[in-house]
């Protein structure tokens, strides 16, 4: 059998999730999103500033693409 999400589930998270950006702190989100952006062009240990990003209510979506940006994606090489 297929799963069969129900679309209001989409809308409630997207509600949710736009909700959550609206009452967090902006200004301690996007220091926490610049901090990961540091610790990603370093050599430190990244996870305590990502741990810090979550606490302010930074998105894992917001925060992979900060890495995206600083790593880029792996790319696995085709090979025949």
């Amino acid at each position: 059998p297929l799963l069969r999400i129900d679309p209001e589930v989409g809308r409630r998270r997207a509600r949710e999730l736009s909700e959550l950006r609206g009452g967090r702190d902006q200004a301690a989100a996007a220091s926490s999103l610049d901090a990961v952006r540091s610790a990603a062009r370093g050599s430190e240990n990244i996870l305590p500033v990502l741990v810090q990003a979550f606490e302010e209510y930074v998105t894992l979506g917001e925060v992979c693409g900060v890495l995206r940006e600083e790593w880029s994606e792996h790319r696995e090489a085709l090979t025949i």
